[in-house]
């Protein structure tokens, strides 16, 4: 039997697995949220966070073959460390989303540009002061959650067997900081299916001139930097700023930094639903997303099918991997050429077409999810 767990506050990552896992691999799967989630898929099993409900139910299971951690966390972190105490042969897999490493408080100034920065929480007592993390230990036990320990979290890596995510580079990265020995496996959640709707049938594109800057309201994305280079370009195109999720206080400050600028910005602070989304996102000409690590999977996949412009951040993962496919996708450092806003020509965007087919078509997504679930 396989249990997944997921830490998935929406709800749709687990409901988009849920669905593929109960279509390919049917009656083998448990799948688990430990939040109370919006979006519902039925056969999940819901929990409130690290209650006792869910501690009877998890160390209750029987015959378990493999545990997924989907976003590992130190509450997956503890269920792990159990599981395998009392039986050494089951099978750990992280299925990584990317926060569950990256955004950890260690690594933000190392995420954060100088307008983000400003907005990292100081502590008043240092993070490895012993009588800290005591008492907050002691607190977290009272109120039944996990406790996290930087130092014990990375520690537990190395009793993980499988880490499973789509980029080979997120693999390198983590396991070389952590020195562990898990083993790769590719699987995407998502494929072009998934992500586009029925759009992927309809390309009637009318890409304009104008430019996606990031996808919500994270400080990790730095805005605030792409709209100064914009600006010093004298840029006159609209420039959309999708804040429709993420840190509010980062999303206020941002909303009054943006008056500074003499550029055209509109603000998305609503969700939309997803055609009108898609609709939304294939009339760019141009996105612009400046996070250092993997994030925004799906946005971007739409994107570079709507033929959209991309800029990258040359550290992340997605531009490494998809730059050596041969996709036409450029970095940060790309807006500063004198042709950075001329579009991409018919033949590069169909090239990139045919390159998302070529990795991300349904057949092929079930397939590495079918693999994944069988991990020996």
């Amino acid at each position: 039997m396989n249990v997944h767990l997921f830490m998935d506050p929406i709800g749709h990552y687990c409901s988009i697995f849920a669905e593929r896992a109960d279509r390919i691999d049917p009656a083998n799967n448990i799948i688990v949220n430990i939040n109370r989630a919006p979006n519902k898929f039925d056969g999940i099993i819901e929990f409130n966070g690290y209650d006792h409900h869910f501690k009877n139910w998890m160390y209750s299971q029987k015959n378990i073959k493999r545990i997924y951690y989907h976003y590992y966390n130190p509450i997956f972190q503890e269920v792990n460390a159990r599981l395998k105490r009392q039986d050494p042969k089951i099978i750990s897999v992280w299925c990584f989303w990317g926060g569950d490493f990256f955004a950890l408080p260690e690594f933000l100034n190392d995420k954060y540009l100088s307008f983000s920065s400003a907005f990292l929480q100081k502590k008043l007592v240092d993070r490895s002061n012993r009588f800290r993390d005591f008492f907050a230990r002691l607190s977290h036990r009272i109120k039944g959650e996990a406790h996290y320990n930087y130092k014990s979290y990375i520690a537990s890596f190395t009793s993980i067997d499988y880490f499973a995510g789509y980029f080979y580079d997120d693999f390198l990265i983590v396991k070389q900081y952590s020195n562990s020995s898990f083993k790769f496996h590719k699987f995407p959640y998502l494929s072009l299916d998934i992500i586009l709707g029925v759009s992927r049938f309809d390309l009637g594109f009318y890409n304009s001139n104008s430019i996606m800057v990031g996808h919500s309201a994270d400080p990790g994305l730095n805005h605030y930097e792409v709209l100064q280079i914009l600006s010093e370009k004298k840029c006159v195109a609209e420039v959309y700023l999708a804040l429709t999720y993420g840190n509010d206080y980062y999303k206020e400050q941002l909303v009054k930094a943006t008056k500074k600028f003499e550029l055209n910005i509109t603000i998305q602070d609503k969700m939309l639903p997803l055609e009108e989304y898609n609709l939304k996102q294939r009339s760019f000409g141009f996105a612009i997303f400046n996070v250092s690590h993997q994030q925004a999977f799906g946005n971007i996949i739409s994107l570079i099918w709507f033929g959209v412009k991309l800029f990258l951040h040359e550290n992340s993962s997605i531009y490494k991997e998809f730059r050596e496919l041969g996709f036409n996708i450029y970095k940060i450092s790309n807006l500063y050429d004198d042709d950075a806003f001329e579009p991409l020509t018919p033949e590069q965007k169909n090239t990139n077409r045919i390159l998302l087919n070529k990795i991300l078509s349904a057949e092929i997504s079930d397939e590495m999810n079918l693999q994944l679930l069988r991990l020996n």
